[in-house]
């Protein structure tokens, strides 16, 4: 299964911890545990744990059902985003589509496919649906970024698993 990036940020906070008790770390420079608080760590598992349960629940995934999975994983991780005022900035939300994106091939889903049947490209899934279902206008899915957070090519420390540069604002 596709690590999630849950677990990365948990990291940042027990390595943030580590520099800090060794004085390696200044504490104004520490932010990692204000921006994962385990109330959110544990609500995005959450809605992630059900997006797992849902995509291993399609037996023959066609792309309207693999389509609803997304949406529904992209509603629920607005709700979270709301809930918690706005805990995903961009590295989180560029993380949360890798998971997206690497759990749909892991299941056996080819996303590229799926992305140019419907006319997208491949990371304008979760945009495009976000936009479609109307979510809170508050959430980051709904006011525009998760394009650029979407082409997570492009990015290096998020996508590669680096904890270290996660809560470093």
């Amino acid at each position: 299964m596709t690590a999630r990036p849950t677990d990365s940020w948990r990291q940042a906070i027990a390595e943030e911890a580590r520099e800090l008790a060794a004085g390696e770390l200044d504490p104004e420079c520490a932010g990692a545990s204000e921006s994962y608080p385990e109330p959110m760590l544990a609500d995005t598992d959450e809605v992630l744990l059900t997006f797992e349960a849902d995509l291993s629940a399609l037996a023959k995934p066609t792309d309207e059902a693999v389509l609803d999975v997304i949406k529904h994983v992209v509603l629920a991780l607005n709700k979270v985003n709301a809930h918690h005022e706005g805990a995903y900035q961009t590295d989180e939300r560029e993380a949360l589509c890798m998971y997206i994106d690497r759990t749909l091939v892991h299941a056996g889903i080819d996303v590229a496919a799926l992305a140019t049947r419907r006319g997208l490209h491949r990371y304008e899934i979760t945009d495009r649906l976000a936009h479609l279902v109307k979510p809170d206008a508050n959430s980051s899915f709904a006011q525009g970024r998760v394009p650029d957070a979407c082409q997570i090519e492009r990015r290096s420390a998020v996508n590669h698993g680096d904890s270290r540069s996660l809560g470093r604002r």
